[in-house]
């Protein structure tokens, strides 16, 4: 049946040990407690009430910096190097990345087509799909320059097989950021959320094989050429093979 219902007052304390109470207001909350005409008063470690609510001190709205690597939680990701951040993508993002995913020269090797916008925005919709599964698997970055605060690719990483803890990473950028070292720079925060916080064995990842400058991003980002698959996908030319290259979590500790 139903479990009975009960009007007893809640002890608070229970729900909010001290330790909470100091996390909540070190990440710029302030616990207040609501009784009798509903006034707030601010809940001391002392006091019981029958309802609390936490509200974000004015100063808790602003931007707060990213610390080096990755949350542990998949809620808001935010992965950071020296000059990008990894974040979910957002509704607002659409013009940003509709100028890289239409952009043949960056398709070319991807889809072999550029993309609509109503690609694209299918896209954005997936994406948001993806960053709302529990327990996560597909993991869809924007990939954002810090010092202009602008989107200039997009990257990703898949748990392709959770019983043996295996990963594939991925990443595209806008043409005019190439040849600058930004997509190393993104693979190599991928690897490093895949082995340090999903806890993944190996992640791989490929490219055909006239993509010459993937093949040297993986390489730069630590990966070791596995295999070559004989004409195995169709790009924007006709047919070609595709380089797979790997890492295994290991060789990523011994700095192999």
């Amino acid at each position: 049946g139903r479990p009975e219902e009960t009007t007893a007052p809640l002890n608070l304390r229970m729900l909010f040990p001290q330790e909470i109470e100091a996390l909540l207001e070190y990440n710029g909350f302030d616990l207040r407690a609501r009784y009798g005409d509903y006034d707030a008063t601010p809940f001391t470690s002392g006091s019981s009430r029958q309802l609390v609510v936490c509200t974000p001190r004015p100063e808790a709205d602003a931007p707060v910096e990213p610390v080096e690597g990755a949350a542990v939680a998949t809620e808001g990701l935010i992965l950071t190097t020296e000059r990008l951040l990894l974040r979910d993508f957002e509704a607002t993002d659409f013009e940003e990345v509709y100028a890289y995913r239409s952009d043949p020269n960056v398709m070319r090797y991807f889809t072999g087509l550029p993309e609509t916008a109503e690609e694209v925005r299918a896209f954005l919709a997936r994406a948001a799909e993806n960053a709302q599964e529990r327990p996560r698997s597909k993991f869809r970055f924007s990939i954002v320059l810090r010092a202009e605060n602008r989107v200039i690719g997009g990257c990703g990483l898949d748990i392709t097989n959770e019983k043996a803890q295996e990963g594939e990473i991925g990443y595209h950028l806008l043409s005019t950021c190439w040849g600058q070292g930004y997509a190393t720079e993104t693979a190599r925060a991928l690897l490093r959320f895949g082995f340090e916080d999903l806890k993944l064995h190996r992640v791989f990842a490929d490219c055909f094989a006239r993509n010459g400058a993937s093949a040297r991003v993986m390489e730069k980002a630590g990966m070791q050429y596995e295999a070559r698959l004989r004409e195995n996908k169709i790009c924007a030319e006709g047919w070609d093979d595709t380089l797979v290259y790997s890492l295994l979590a290991q060789t990523a500790i011994d700095g192999h």
